[in-house]
């Protein structure tokens, strides 16, 4: 996830991950490479691997998916059978360096983040290893143990708040705490896991890397100004695809919640009646959930949330484009020359690969602007 300068700064703990090195500078091919800095167990690798890296590819999720970092070398000497084996939970710093076209303040140094090493997968002929990383947090048991348990009195910022601190990892909460639950129950689910079903049901993204939970408020980020404009008629797009599903969007959503102990029934929504909000058909279908609440407030703020869910992924798209460093998750742009599908996009997943050419995939989403 974008949104933060520091995100692209060197960090002291880590001295290797400023080893920058174009590991391509003896190519044949003409033009600029990417420079690429990375350490393993904090020994600086990117010479030592240049020769057999075949790809690199760095996927950054602004929710629910974890940050990854791979790559695939080749292998007809073994080593990454025998002397060079990597050990699961092997710290893995890696950052980037490349010109930009993206953007009107243009970012050219990508920190791709630090990671743990997951998962050595071999393949052949011709022999070849694929190395995969987690983000470092991620190797805790906070996404493996599961629990089981009853939260009641606390707000969401409360829940993330102990979570965070059970994983010794700090907490970057945005935004109002939430209303208290009268009852949030943990079935046999990670406390990650248990986590990102909260988050979602209120319309916010969390996020697990650099030793934090992340929880940003969609709307927030949907208001970000925009930080530049991809235009698939400009030069730089190689392809895409979208898809429009306005005809499917909600224009109302409906709460009900009844409570057996005192056998009344408390309802909210959104909008209420005779309240116009941009961007909404008051014609459109009406969402209608019964999910727990504790009063008639909660019942409308809930409503809200989930018209924002339900009508978020309406318009979304794939867009290929030469590599940027600038283009990471969380980050807005205007979208420009898209065939009648013009207008204010966020970037849900950026997937960049710099070894052979370097390019960025794109998945987007428009931004919900109104409500």
């Amino acid at each position: 996830m974008s949104a933060q300068a520091d995100q692209f700064a060197s960090r002291p703990s880590d001295p290797n991950a400023d080893q920058l090195l174009d590991p391509f500078a003896n190519d044949s091919k003409p033009g600029r490479h990417p420079k690429l800095a990375v350490s393993w167990e904090s020994k600086a690798i990117a010479r030592d691997i240049a020769p057999h890296l075949l790809s690199l590819t760095y996927v950054d999720s602004l929710s629910g998916e974890a940050d990854d970092l791979s790559f695939d070398v080749e292998n007809r000497d073994a080593l990454w059978s025998k002397d060079w084996r990597p050990t699961f939970g092997d710290k893995v710093v890696a950052r980037l360096d490349y010109d930009g076209w993206f953007g009107t303040n243009q970012v050219t140094s990508l920190r791709l983040g630090t990671f743990s090493h997951d998962k050595l997968s071999l393949s052949g002929p011709p022999l070849v290893a694929k190395l995969q990383c987690v983000s470092a947090a991620l190797s805790t048991g906070l996404r493996r143990a599961k629990h089981t348990h009853a939260w009641r009195g606390v707000t969401l910022k409360q829940i993330a708040s102990d979570i965070a601190q059970k994983a010794s990892l700090d907490l970057d909460f945005s935004g109002d705490p939430g209303p208290p639950y009268k009852s949030a129950n943990q079935n046999d689910k990670s406390n990650l896991q248990f986590l990102q079903d909260l988050c979602k049901e209120v319309g916010r993204t969390i996020k697990v890397a650099e030793g934090k939970i992340v929880i940003y408020d969609e709307k927030t980020l949907d208001a970000t100004p925009s930080s530049g404009e991809i235009d698939l008629k400009g030069g730089h797009v190689i392809d895409f695809s979208f898809d429009n599903a306005d005809g499917e969007r909600y224009g109302s959503c409906h709460v009900t919640c009844f409570d057996p102990r005192t056998g009344k029934t408390v309802k909210g929504q959104f909008p209420k009646d005779g309240q116009t909000i941009a961007g909404l058909d008051p014609n459109g279908q009406t969402l209608e959930l019964v999910i727990q609440v504790s009063d008639a407030g909660e019942a409308g703020t809930r409503a809200e949330k989930a018209l924002r869910q339900a009508n978020g992924w309406a318009m979304t798209g794939e867009i290929r484009t030469q590599g940027d460093c600038g283009l990471v998750a969380g980050v807005t742009f205007n979208l420009k020359n898209a065939f009648g599908l013009d207008g204010k996009f966020i970037i849900t997943r950026a997937e960049h690969s710099p070894i052979g050419g370097y390019t960025t995939k794109l998945s987007v989403r428009r931004c919900l602007e109104g409500y």
